[in-house]
């Protein structure tokens, strides 16, 4: 006999992770307790306080205690993004997120 019966707890709209280093929030999540893992799906932001990672999916391993984005570059493009062609994961480093979006728009 296994020890749960559980095999996955899925959860739906405004999921959130917290660890100590950062706060991970997405549109579904779903937690595998056999390989213990929590999934993060759709509009994935990872934020640490000082940087900022996004992604479709993010994938936290709760014994490693260490997260991996997955991009898609099929998927329909961000509004946030719409010149890249693609969904990769987009990564912000840096306090001040005002001086990198105006590096971004003096290079187009």
């Amino acid at each position: 006999m296994e020890n749960s019966s559980i095999k996955r707890i899925d959860a739906v709209g405004n999921v959130k992770i917290f660890t100590e280093e950062y706060v991970a929030n997405g549109d579904f999540g779903y937690y595998d307790p056999k390989n213990n893992i929590f999934i993060l799906e759709k509009n994935v932001t990872v934020n640490n306080g000082t940087s900022v990672a996004s992604g479709n999916k993010f994938i936290y391993d709760i014994t490693t205690k260490k997260g991996n984005f997955i991009g898609q570059k099929d998927q329909i493009v961000k509004k946030e993004n719409p010149k890249s062609g693609d969904s990769r994961v987009v990564i912000v480093i840096g306090n001040d997120l005002k001086d990198q979006r105006q590096t971004s728009k003096s290079n187009d």
